[in-house]
């Protein structure tokens, strides 16, 4: 409240005199008198240029409020003359003062810490000028605490918790915690934590979570809560198709660990949703293999959605929506969908989630949340990477990592690396732990070498299939070649035993006009009853194909004439008894040959 010295004088003759009442009294909050000042009449009501304050009867400028600014001194017009510095009543501020410091009244530390009083609440501002070796600021908790104390608390203007300090939950900070070396708007810390998880240390970021990295959605159509900042519900861009647009609500409980979720409206006997579509839609390759993860839940009435993906083309055509197999929801907790593989169909360019309900009721509602979808196989959720770039957030960088944190089983296997940064679409992670171990049995020993695309490694110990070692006897020299059936090896000492080497088992015993047997035989053994005639020798299979034929009897073999005996000599070919002859084949004339 203004003024501390309310009486004012005319200096218009040689003596002082009063001003007369209703005299204007303009108000200024410089010496100067250029800046009205903002002030308000004793009772709170405004002053304006049609109605300023004015004089009263015993020549007094009237008490007014000072501005919101805490102002003290301001300067005061009356009748034309210069500037006059007001002060505020020194009364009031007092009172104001002890009001204010009424707390602060203890002797000294000791006197503090031994008969804590609540503290003072109305401070706008505190500097604490501490003395040399000394704490600018110390706060210690009531050892009458039962446990779980916050000594140290600051709070945001609605309440909100910011920073805490509890005996048992050391040192708590919503939102970002950041370690660099100014505070200025902008400049990347050296490190650099968010509420999300994200740790940013020199500019690269790491981030951990239980499913794997590639999730191509923006951060509000995945996860429904828009990105640092305000960190509100957001639909992103899931609507219904040909309906109303999705509605964010707050979710506990997600089995994704998500906040938010979607409420979509049904409007017809079926309800599709999905995000942007054509070529707002998010980038995609033909042929490529992608996958779709979602929650869902009914609000009312329990359906069997499906999740999937919808294609268009460069030019924004639609070409046609795949999903997965329907799966049961219900009304109390949420339900993983998964599409499982998708395959962009030919000339798609652009692709977005969908979840289609092939059944509703119009006016049904139903709620998604923690969406994603893959350039690979996945059925789990997880967030896109959109922490960089400092402080804007939506992107990754290359050289980024990113850590599972629940699978596979071997925990070499859990980190990836990010080669290829940008948008969540743009983003390529590949792992950056040791190639896992191959559960497959090794490939057979090939007939050339191949460089392979597996993407796993061998065991030590592992065996490549080959052709085993024969446990049969080698087959006999064959009169002509052949490729053979086999599929075992032979041992390194094996011995194919020679057809000319082969002797016949037992002696033949041939009659007049009979037989002598050669197939297969280098030898062929022979008897008689008695003199033969008309003998005949069984036709060859190769040129150069020998057989000696030995007449173990006491009698004589005369063979057949030569076209009918295929011996050469024909008539003239007589094979004494007791005694061999050796016989070469002949494929160009077809006969036997005697060589001795």
């Amino acid at each position: 409240m203004f003024p501390d010295d309310r009486l004012t004088y005319s200096l218009a003759s040689l003596y002082l005199a009063f001003v007369p009442p209703g005299t204007p009294v303009l108000v200024f909050s410089d010496s100067a008198g250029t800046v009205p000042a903002d002030v308000l009449r004793e009772d709170g009501t405004a002053v304006t240029e049609l109605d300023p304050l004015t004089v009263d009867a015993y020549s007094r400028v009237p008490l007014f409020q000072g501005p919101d600014d805490d102002s003290d001194t301001l300067w005061v017009r009356v009748s034309g003359g210069l500037p006059i510095a007001v002060y505020a009543r020194a009364d009031d501020r007092l009172d104001a003062l002890e009001t204010v410091t009424a707390s602060l009244s203890l002797a000294d530390d000791t006197a503090a810490l031994a008969a804590p009083t609540p503290g003072v609440s109305a401070f706008a501002r505190l500097i604490v000028a501490a003395l040399a070796d000394q704490p600018g600021l110390l706060v210690r908790s009531n050892p009458g605490d039962t446990g779980g104390t916050e000594p140290f608390t600051v709070e945001d203007g609605f309440g909100n918790k910011i920073l805490v300090v509890g005996n048992f939950g050391g040192l708590w900070l919503n939102d970002h915690f950041k370690i660099g070396h100014t505070l200025a708007v902008g400049v990347d810390p050296n490190q650099w934590f968010d509420i999300y998880g994200y740790r940013i240390q020199n500019g690269l970021a790491e981030f951990a979570w239980p499913g794997p990295p590639g999730n191509m959605l923006s951060f509000a159509d995945a996860c429904q809560e828009v990105f640092e900042g305000t960190r509100a519900g957001s639909a992103g861009g899931w609507a219904v198709a040909f309906g109303a647009a999705g509605v964010p609500v707050v979710e506990t409980g997600l089995p994704s660990g998500m906040g938010y979720a979607v409420e979509l409206t049904a409007s017809s006997t079926n309800m599709s949703a999905g995000t942007a579509s054509g070529v707002f839609a998010y980038p995609v390759t033909a042929g490529g293999t992608y996958s779709a993860v979602i929650y869902a839940k009914a609000v009312g009435t329990a359906r069997s959605p499906q999740v999937g993906m919808q294609w268009w083309n460069s030019s924004a055509g639609f070409i046609s929506t795949t999903v997965g197999s329907a799966v049961a929801t219900n009304t109390s907790t949420y339900t993983k969908l998964t599409s499982g593989a998708l395959t962009a169909p030919a000339g798609a360019a652009f692709g977005a989630p969908c979840v289609v309900w092939p059944t509703t009721v119009a006016g049904e509602r139903h709620r998604i949340s923690s969406a994603a979808i893959y350039p690979s196989v996945e059925t789990e959720f997880s967030p896109p990477f959109v922490v960089q770039p400092y402080p804007s957030g939506g992107q990754a960088k290359a050289g980024d990592k990113w850590r599972r944190s629940s699978s596979p089983a071997d925990p070499n296997k859990r980190d990836y690396v990010c080669t290829t940064g940008g948008l969540p679409h743009q983003q390529v992670w590949v792992s950056a732990g040791s190639a896992p171990l191959s559960s497959a049995t090794p490939q057979a020993v090939g007939s050339s070498g191949a460089v392979g695309t597996s993407t796993s490694a061998a065991r030590d110990d592992h065996v490549h299939p080959g052709l085993q070692l024969a446990s049969t006897s080698p087959v006999a020299d064959a009169a002509t070649a052949a490729v053979g059936s086999g599929t075992t090896a032979a041992k390194s000492d094996h011995a194919h035993p020679a057809a000319s080497l082969q002797v016949s088992g037992s002696a033949a015993s041939v009659a007049s006009s009979g037989t002598i047997s050669t197939s297969g035989l280098g030898v062929s053994r022979v008897t008689t009853s008695g003199a033969v005639t008309g003998v005949i020798v069984q036709s060859g299979t190769v040129s150069g194909q020998q057989v000696l034929v030995v007449n173990e009897s006491a009698n004589t073999i005369t063979m057949a004439a030569s076209g009918t005996s295929h011996v050469a000599d024909g008539t003239s070919d007589v094979i004494a008894a007791t005694t061999a002859r050796l016989f070469v084949w002949d494929g160009g004339t077809s006969l036997w040959y005697r060589a001795a």
